[in-house]
């Protein structure tokens, strides 16, 4: 997904003159054209994240501008929460946090490098916007939708992706179902849904359960149709992410269900424990089974509350 961003943004930097990106030293394969041709919508700011939001801040009050700030995932979020808080929420400007790596993307690097607190930190910033691309198309989508500027975004990207033909070509800011269900619904988002598609695949063949998948790649309590036409009381919910367990897409759904009086049998949430930080280092699948949200982490939590 890196990849299309990095094509998409390079598109609009030819199609419009106010979009701006701005990188706290990194990406040099990535933005080489960029460094090259000398872009002047184009700044490497260096080690200096919290001073990135800041400039981005400026940048984005000259003339209405649109900018990107991008960086790796805990570095264009945690390090300058402060900034992207005071300096671009509170005045509300058209500046779009953009990080890359999410989940355990970095895992080889370690705890430093785990994106896993994100989505609940940045959902509860007044004024931010938040977007979970899962595929290309969403990336493409996505960037055309912020770069005319609908305030303060963030868009978390994960180095894992979807094939471009799983999710359907349907609006990115509402709930998109992947498939249909009887027995109940997953509701999920980037790369995991990788994980998902094997345990509704392995579910379906080996013990007659049907469950349905439900893709979010916007945070916005206004669309609750699907949820309300699609789940029935006599269903089982299940919540799966590459994030931390507290105030990630487990507890959104939540709130809407509870707000919106939608019913259902039960409901799971299916994460990682926030009760420590991981000491431990390893690829992006091989922590990801180890905190138990591989498909076989997932199967094992689902077949239990069937009772398979």
């Amino acid at each position: 997904m890196r990849n299309q961003f990095v094509k998409s943004i390079s598109k609009m930097f030819k199609q419009n003159k106010k979009v701006n990106l701005i990188t706290g030293d990194l990406g040099f394969g990535y933005f080489k054209e960029f460094y090259e041709k000398k872009c002047e919508q184009f700044i490497n700011i260096g080690v200096s994240e919290q001073n990135m939001a800041s400039v981005a801040a400026g940048i984005s009050l000259i003339n209405n501008n649109v900018v990107y700030i991008y960086s790796i995932g805990n570095f264009a979020t945690l390090r300058c929460l402060e900034q992207i808080r005071q300096d671009i929420c509170y005045h509300n400007l058209n500046v779009n946090v953009v990080s890359m790596g999410a989940g355990f993307s970095y895992g080889s690097l370690g705890g430093s490098h785990h994106l896993l607190e994100d989505i609940s930190v940045m959902r509860s910033i007044p004024n931010m916007k938040v977007f979970l691309p899962s595929d290309e198309r969403d990336i493409d989508q996505i960037l055309k939708l912020t770069s005319k500027g609908i305030g303060p975004t963030y868009m978390r990207i994960d180095k894992s992706k979807v094939p471009n033909n799983i999710i359907p070509k349907t609006n990115v800011l509402k709930p998109r179902e992947i498939c249909d269900g009887k027995d109940g619904y997953i509701i999920s988002t980037g790369g995991i849904l990788n994980d998902v598609l094997d345990c509704i695949k392995i579910l379906k063949t080996n013990y007659k359960i049907n469950l349905g998948l439900i893709l979010l790649s916007y945070i916005n309590d206004e669309e609750y149709k699907i949820f309300k036409k699609k789940i029935k009381k006599n269903m089982n919910i299940f919540t799966v992410e590459e994030h931390s367990l507290v105030g990630g897409i487990g507890d959104y759904c939540l709130d809407i269900f509870n707000k919106r009086n939608i019913k259902y049998k039960n409901f799971n949430k299916i994460g990682v424990s926030n009760k420590s930080f991981s000491n431990v280092s390893g690829s992006q699948n091989y922590l990801k089974k180890i905190n138990k949200i591989d498909n076989l982490g997932i199967l094992k939590v689902i077949k239990k509350t069937f009772r398979v």
